[in-house]
C-alpha cells in the first residue's frame, strides 16, 4: 500500500518555500509527491527544481480539476491525497490517515480548517460524520460537501469515478465526493483537523455568484441524473441558491433556481405569517418560493433601513 501527495501550481511560486518546509515536516512521508506547474506564467517551475521539489511541467494551464486529473494518472500510488500548493498540512497528516487503511474503504476524510490568509483566524471547520456516510453516504456528500484537502482516495476509485469535473473551477471536489459515493464508495472519518486551507480574495471561491451558479449547475445536474439524492435535500439547496441570487439581484439564475423546485416537486414555500401561508399554498412551487423569498428580503433590508436611521439618530 502506497501514498501519494499530488499538488496543482499555477503561479504559486511564492508559496514553494513554505510548500517544501510543510512537506518536510510530515512524519512517516508520503511514498510519493508529485508537483504539477498548471501552465504558470511566473518562475514555479525553475524555483521548484531549485529548492528540490519533484515537479512536472504540464503542456497547458488546465484549471485546478484538470491538473489535479493529470496528477492522478502520472501517479503510481495506490492512494492519493490533494494539496494545494499554499495549503498546510499536519505532521502527523500520513500516520494519523494511513491507519484508517481498510480493503473495504475507498475515502479517509479528516476534518479541515479554512483560514483567513492575513490573520490566520478560522473562517470554517469542514468536519465529518462517519455513521452517517454509513447511513447514506450520497445525501452525506451532499449536505456537507468535502473540500480535496480533506480527503485521501484510493486512486484506482478516483479513476473508475472519472476524477473531477473540468469545466469548472469550484464545487468540483464536492462533486467528484458525491460521485463516488453514488458509485458505492465506502468512507472512513477522523475528527483530527490534518488540513488547513488559508482563503483569500484571488482564488475562483472568492467570486460567491459563480460559486453558487457553479452549485447550482451540479444540481440541476444531479436532479437531471436522477442520483439517489434525498428529494428534500435538493429543494432546499434549490431554494437556498435562489435566495442568494435574488438577494444579489441575480433574477434569471433565481428564478431557474425556483423552477427546480417545481422540477423536484417537494418542499413547499412556508412563513410565520398563516395568510400570506395560505396564499403561498395555492401558488405552484416556483412562485411560492420566489415570493417568500422577497418578502424575506424586503423584510431584512426594512430592518437594515431602519438599524441604520436608528444609528445615525
Amino acid at each position: 500500500m502506497t501514498t501519494a501527495c499530488l499538488i496543482p501550481c499555477f503561479n504559486g511560486e511564492s508559496y514553494l518555500s513554505q510548500l517544501q518546509m510543510q512537506i518536510s515536516s510530515v512524519n512517516g512521508t508520503f511514498d510519493e509527491i508529485i508537483i504539477a506547474d498548471d501552465g504558470s506564467t511566473d518562475d514555479t517551475f525553475r524555483t521548484a527544481q531549485r529548492l528540490g521539489l519533484p515537479i512536472v511541467k504540464l503542456s497547458q494551464n488546465h484549471g485546478p480539476g484538470g491538473a489535479r486529473n493529470r496528477l492522478a494518472e502520472l501517479s503510481s500510488a495506490d492512494w492519493i491525497h490533494f494539496l494545494d500548493c499554499d495549503d498546510r498540512i499536519s505532521p502527523t497528516f500520513v500516520s494519523d490517515i494511513v491507519p484508517l487503511i481498510r480493503e473495504d474503504v475507498d475515502v479517509l476524510l479528516c476534518s479541515g480548517d479554512f483560514v483567513d490568509e492575513d490573520d490566520n483566524s478560522l473562517l470554517q471547520r469542514w468536519e465529518f460524520d462517519e455513521m452517517s456516510f454509513d447511513r447514506n453516504a450520497v445525501n452525506a456528500a451532499f449536505n456537507t460537501p468535502i473540500p480535496s484537502f480533506c480527503s485521501m482516495i484510493r486512486r484506482h476509485s478516483f479513476l473508475d469515478a472519472g476524477g473531477f469535473d473540468e469545466a469548472r473551477k469550484c464545487w468540483e471536489d464536492g462533486d467528484l465526493h458525491l460521485r463516488l459515493a453514488a458509485a458505492g464508495a465506502k468512507f472512513r472519518v477522523t475528527k483530527k483537523v490534518l488540513s488547513i486551507s488559508p482563503r483569500h480574495a484571488r482564488g475562483a471561491s472568492a467570486n460567491h455568484l459563480y460559486c453558487h451558479q457553479c452549485r447550482l449547475e451540479y444540481v440541476e445536474g444531479y436532479v437531471r441524473q436522477n442520483l439517489p439524492i434525498d428529494k428534500q435535500l435538493l429543494a432546499e439547496e434549490a431554494a437556498k441558491l435562489g435566495y442568494l441570487f435574488l438577494s444579489a439581484g441575480k433574477t434569471r439564475s433565481a428564478w431557474r433556481a425556483y423552477s427546480l423546485i417545481k422540477e423536484i416537486g417537494r418542499f413547499p414555500a412556508e412563513s410565520d405569517n398563516p395568510f400570506f401561508n395560505e396564499a403561498l399554498a395555492r401558488l405552484p412551487l416556483n412562485w411560492s418560493h420566489c415570493l417568500s423569498a422577497l418578502a424575506k428580503i424586503g423584510v431584512g433590508r426594512l430592518r437594515d433601513f431602519k438599524a441604520r436611521k436608528l444609528s445615525s439618530t
